[in-house]
């Protein structure tokens, strides 16, 4: 099994249930939200800053539901945000999250997640 499944085979499908599981209490994610490519889509660009615990923004408006939110292109969105969250939270090693290719969460947390599943890992000649 990839990653990606052994994951699902422990009910860890997104971002959230990742920092859920194995972040901390201070620990948080950055998403990128773009578009898929329609000339018609309305959405904004831009990074979030996302905890599933807490609102990283609470004074934002409405719709950012209570993430700090950063517009731009992905490259230049995620920099912005890696700066605040790094200045914010003191996370200063990103990696991608192992269920989202748009998003980066704490090195270590991403450790922790491989680790778990090197650990849940059947032994050869063991079915999963």
């Amino acid at each position: 099994m990839n990653v990606i499944e052994r994951l699902q085979a422990i009910r860890v499908f997104n971002t959230h249930d990742v920092l859920l599981r194995f972040g901390g209490e201070k620990d948080v994610a950055l998403v990128f939200q773009g578009s898929g490519g329609d000339a018609r889509d309305l959405t904004v660009h831009g990074t979030k800053v996302y905890s599933p615990r807490f609102k990283t923004s609470p004074d934002s408006p409405w719709y950012d539901n209570g993430m700090k939110f950063f517009i731009g292109k992905q490259a230049e969105s995620m920099l912005a945000a890696k700066a605040w969250a790094s200045a914010q939270y003191g996370i200063m090693h990103w990696a991608p999250c192992p269920t989202d290719k748009n998003a980066k969460i704490p090195k270590r947390v991403r450790q922790v997640v491989l680790a778990a599943l090197a650990d849940a890992a059947p032994e050869p000649g063991e079915s999963a």
